[in-house]
Order: structure tokens, then sequence, then C-alpha cells
């Protein structure tokens, strides 16, 4: 082993040898390797978190858009075979529980008016109307 000797000034000397600078870079690499390892890890951790949330994701959307199914297919409509969106399976399902609510003597209303159960159907008719509608003009002007 080489042994170097160096003197700053004539009362101080230093003195160091191949093996110890060999040890302070393999210090230094252990140090960047570990380092480079947990980030490795923690990149693989967070994948890991990222698949199981994208999974528990489409879990849920598919659980939604199925209850959204059915939904639909209980609603009124007038074709069995349009397919409306969330929105007006909503609209109209609000219409149709409202409907449904007087026919059984409760009133749900937001201003608790007990509206009568002609003014429900016609309230339901007409959102199916529309509901109807907007879906069909917007397929329209796509074609176009």
């Amino acid at each position: 082993m080489l042994n170097a000797c160096v003197s700053n000034d004539s009362t101080a000397s230093s003195c160091t040898n191949d093996s110890d600078e060999t040890n302070l870079l393999n210090d230094s690499y252990k140090s960047k390797s570990s380092s480079q390892n947990y980030n490795r890890n923690y990149k693989n951790m967070t994948r890991e978190r990222r698949i199981e949330a994208n999974a528990r994701e489409r879990t849920r959307v598919h659980t939604i858009s199925a209850a959204f199914e059915t939904l639909r297919k209980t609603v009124p409509a007038y074709s069995t075979n349009q397919k409306l969106s969330k929105l007006s399976v909503l609209r109209i399902a609000c219409s149709y529980i409202m409907t449904l609510s007087r026919i059984a003597g409760h009133d749900y209303s937001r201003d608790q008016s007990e509206p009568s159960i002609e003014s429900c159907v016609e309230d339901v008719t007409k959102t199916i109307q529309l509901e109807g509608k907007v879906k069909k003009k917007s397929k329209e002007d796509d074609d176009d």
C-alpha cells in the first residue's frame, strides 16, 4: 500500500494510505447506491399503489355505470333503444319518483305545494319529451 503524507506547515502533517481513500470512495458509492435503491423501491411502491388505485376507480366506475343502466331500464322512455345520458336519466327519474309519490299520497315537492297527480304526470311526460329531443338533436348535429 502507498502512504501519502501531506504537510501543511512545519508543525502538522497528515498521512493517509490508499485503503483509506478507497474506503471513502466505497462509502460514497454505497450511499448513492442505497439512495438509488430507495428511489427504485419508492417508485415501484408508488407505481403499485397507482395500479391498485386505478383498479379501484375502474371498479367504481363500472359499478356506477351498471346502476345507471338499471335505472335507465326502469324509468319510462319513448324508446327502449334510445340510450339517454346519465343526466337525462336522473332528470326523468326525479320527475317519475315525484309522480309515483303523489300517486301514493305523499308530497315531496320542494315547496310542499301538493301538486296534482295530473300535473305530475304532465311534468314527467314533458321531461321525457325534452330529454328525448335533446338526445335526438345532439345526434342530428353529429350527423351534419
